[in-house]
């Protein structure tokens, strides 16, 4: 009689855990969706659009050609997505109407409104430039705080994709008040793809000089300097919604070239309190005579058998607020060389580099700094691969390795057996 209660008992515990198991599956089943987001008027892709759950943290971005894809738990699909961009309309719907089978398409309305058509307009392009300035202190984060972020780079050589660099990692910020502080860097996990490089160049640190590119914080020497307004010329392009803000949107162009380069960009810059929200800055070479030496590339090798000559560069800077202050939401640099042989002066390759940083929480400082470092070292940091981190990294899933960069990759080797 005893034995049977002992085994009556063990088959409901049994039972009582694979119930337990199944429910803790369905808790952290993903559910995925992909769509294309475009303009209603011109059919072009809209590119950097944001695509977030309502309500919470999960969001992802569109490519350069309007596609994402993004993923999460089941128990949201009660939730509503909402889909915002620079200069459109938000447009929002719920997650449950929507055919997951499908690709989803997203035609958004824009959100223009020109000088004429907009009378509330108070102010000069510079006047809200230089507001903008002076409240910088107010609405960014003067503590010291962690962003953790995922981090991507790749590398494209003669319109082919050679290298892949993949980081999760926590950066170490003293700061908007300490402008020239170092970020400091502890990297969690790392993955490389073999190197198909053929050009020979020795790389520096980019993602510290992708921090650097911030110009928010660091503000030397740009449009956002003390006096970045008597250094370009500035225009209201108009007034435009972003993500359910008005902003002022403000074209600026350098007044004169640096280098042989002249820079120009846009700025968004929220109504209510001169909040910076988004910035992008172009930067084309005038002279392509000059060689990169003139661009201060430091991560370079100009003793190489190649004269390095940049052609462009762009980077593109997003900001989300978290109690009262914005911090980096994502930051993206993009830049292209043509490299032509120090003997006879063919043009022989034509490199393009992307960075990536998608920040994904706003953490407190530590107690203990030891293991962040003023050196990010992710060209050669040692690392143990962990498939299974990497399958279940939510950022990497809303960020999807683009299909033609694991195409040209994978020509011999898969990216899972490089890395």
């Amino acid at each position: 009689m005893n034995l049977k209660l002992i085994i009556c008992i063990i088959f409901l515990l049994l039972i009582n855990a694979l119930s337990l198991y199944t429910f803790a599956q369905n808790e952290t089943e993903l559910l995925t969706l992909k769509g294309h987001v475009y303009d209603k008027q011109t059919q072009k892709a809209v590119y950097f659009a944001s695509v977030k759950i309502q309500g919470t943290d999960i969001s992802t971005i569109t490519n350069f050609n309007g596609y994402f894809t993004l993923h999460y738990p089941v128990d949201k699909q009660n939730d509503s997505l909402l889909i915002s961009s620079v200069a459109y309309d938000s447009y929002s719907l719920a997650l449950n109407a929507i055919n997951h089978q499908d690709t989803l398409k997203i035609a958004l309305q824009s959100a223009i409104y020109t000088l004429d058509e907009v009378t509330v307009i108070a102010y000069s392009a510079t006047q809200i430039l230089e507001k903008a300035v002076a409240k910088l202190s107010k609405n960014t984060p003067q503590e010291s705080f962690v962003m953790a972020a995922f981090y991507r780079q790749y590398h494209k050589e003669n319109e082919r994709y050679v290298r892949l660099i993949e980081a999760d990692l926590n950066i170490y910020d003293k700061g908007y008040a300490k402008r020239f502080a170092q970020n400091r860097f502890r990297i969690n996990a790392l993955r490389r793809s073999k190197v198909y490089e053929r050009n020979g160049a020795e790389h520096g640190d980019h993602l510290k000089e992708l921090l650097e590119m911030n110009v928010v914080k660091h503000r030397y020497q740009c449009i956002l300097s003390r006096r970045g307004a008597k250094w370009y010329n500035l225009t209201v392009e108009g007034v435009h919604k972003y993500q359910n803000q008005w902003t002022y949107c403000i074209h600026f162009q350098a007044k004169k070239e640096w280098g042989g380069a002249v820079e120009a960009g846009l700025l968004w810059i929220r109504k209510s309190d001169f909040a910076i929200l988004c910035i992008e800055i172009e930067t084309k070479m005038t002279d392509l005579s000059l060689p990169a030496r003139s661009w201060n590339i430091s991560s370079i090798d100009m003793d190489s058998r190649y004269d390095w000559k940049k052609q462009t560069q762009r980077l593109h800077l997003r900001f989300k607020e978290k109690e009262g202050k914005l911090y980096p939401a994502e930051m993206i640099f993009h830049y292209q060389h043509k490299l032509y042989d120090s003997f006879n002066q063919k043009m022989r390759f034509i490199v393009d580099e992307y960075f990536e940083l998608y920040v994904y929480e706003i953490k407190k400082v530590p107690d203990d700094l030891k293991k962040y470092k003023f050196f990010g070292n992710v060209y050669r940091k040692k690392y143990d691969y962990n498939t299974l981190f990497w399958e279940s990294y939510l950022p990497l899933l809303n960020h999807p390795l683009p299909a033609m960069i694991q195409q040209d990759l994978e020509n011999k080797l898969s990216l899972e057996e490089q890395f």
